[in-house]
């Protein structure tokens, strides 16, 4: 996508997505050209994309001061939140026999909002939206 000349493209929205540093473009570029493979695979190319991501991972915990094994890597945002809100809440319920009440804004993401419906529909959790 150009731009006509004499002019700058501004993106507003980087809570969204944000352009890749480039340190990790290129620390990432061998697996996303001659190195990629399944890294649960048992083969020699999945073995080596499985050492390569406990290497990011020890080295992703080291700078948030972390255990490597409290790390989950997710395929994005929508399952990250569904991970951790359903998570939570199942938590919530083994601990009190109970769902309870789950209070989100209007302005959530739709994977957010959707995840707090699903709740509310299939396992009776009380939802409140509130407005901003």
């Amino acid at each position: 996508m150009g731009f006509p000349a004499g002019r700058h493209r501004v993106y507003l929205d980087h809570a969204a997505t944000t352009p890749m540093d480039e340190a990790v473009l290129a620390a990432m570029a061998p697996y996303n050209s001659d190195m990629f493979a399944n890294p649960a695979s048992l083969h020699h190319p999945g073995v080596q994309a499985r050492l390569a991501m406990q290497k990011a991972t020890q080295r992703f915990a080291a700078a948030l001061n972390t255990l490597p094994q409290s790390l989950i890597w997710t395929s994005g945002g929508t399952e990250s939140n569904n991970l951790v809100i359903q998570g939570l809440c199942a938590r919530y319920r083994r601990e009190h026999g109970r769902t309870g009440h789950l209070i989100v804004s209007s302005v959530e993401h739709s994977a957010v909002l959707a995840v707090a419906e699903h709740l509310q529909h299939t396992q009776g959790w009380q939802v409140s939206v509130l407005p901003v």
